[in-house]
């Protein structure tokens, strides 16, 4: 399988007629190299860099969590919720941090976290009486190794809704708690890359957020190519028109 690719330039598009770009809300290239916004570039959703650093990888730019302070505010807009519809995220992780606390890779309030404890990856979402979470497999990853994590959820109450990938394949084990009662609101809290507090020390090339669940052929095919559906600047790209892309985003109840 050929390993994932250099990343987009700076005013790289997407391209909305490529299967992988349908349900697309969010999409974090992280390649501005300075300054402090972080540029959405499928949505609205661009956020304040909060005492990064950068930092060139073998998989080009990234963005250097120090574990202290760095985190990405990208707000709370109705597109990031995570309610009880299906959603996947991607991004890639490399950090030097394996230690049993659990440190947030992304965070929406402290209710609904990615995280990672004892080299596994965690997803947990808030509900009424007892918390949805998934772990993956312990000891799942090693330090300073970069790896492209894919993370589905069926919108369930039930774990096995949850999957979590390394490279495009899943955890061969798990850890799970069911969720009782109904889905806490989260709607307020803001949407962060890195948290406000528990933040791991990491470094971070990209972060994609859709609402839909990728299938394990998409997932694969994304590890293998994870820019395919982004076409950089003056490149020839299928464009569609700004009503079709509208009713697109109306579809994910999305208000443009």
């Amino acid at each position: 399988m050929a390993i994932w690719t250099q990343k987009p330039p700076v005013g790289s598009q997407i391209n909305w007629g490529h299967p992988l770009s349908q349900g697309l809300v969010g999409a974090w290239l992280m390649n501005e190299g300075g300054g402090n916004v972080i540029k959405d570039i499928a949505t609205i959703n661009t956020g304040g860099l909060v005492s990064g650093s950068w930092k060139p990888t073998t998989k080009g730019l990234g963005i250097n969590f120090d574990g202290t302070a760095t985190q990405v505010n990208c707000g709370h807009s109705q597109q990031l919720d995570v309610t009880t519809k299906p959603l996947t995220y991607a991004f890639t992780f490399q950090t030097s941090y394996t230690a049993g606390v659990s440190k947030f890779i992304v965070s929406k309030g402290t209710t609904e976290v990615i995280s990672t404890s004892n080299a596994g990856i965690i997803f947990k979402t808030d509900f009424l009486t007892t918390d949805l979470s998934r772990q993956s497999a312990v000891s799942w990853f090693s330090i300073n190794i970069p790896y492209i994590i894919t993370l589905t959820w069926d919108g369930s109450p039930v774990a096995t809704g949850i999957h979590i990938y390394k490279d495009g394949v899943e955890s061969p084990s798990y850890t799970s708690i069911n969720a009782v009662d109904g889905k806490v609101d989260t709607s307020a809290n803001d949407f962060i890359i890195g948290d406000s507090a528990n933040r791991v020390s990491q470094v971070m090339n990209f972060l994609m957020r859709w609402n839909r669940v990728l299938s394990p052929s998409e997932i694969s095919s994304l590890y293998t190519s994870p820019y395919q559906f982004i076409t950089a600047p003056r490149s020839r790209f299928y464009s569609i028109p700004t009503t079709i892309r509208k009713r697109q985003l109306a579809s994910l109840g999305v208000g443009i």
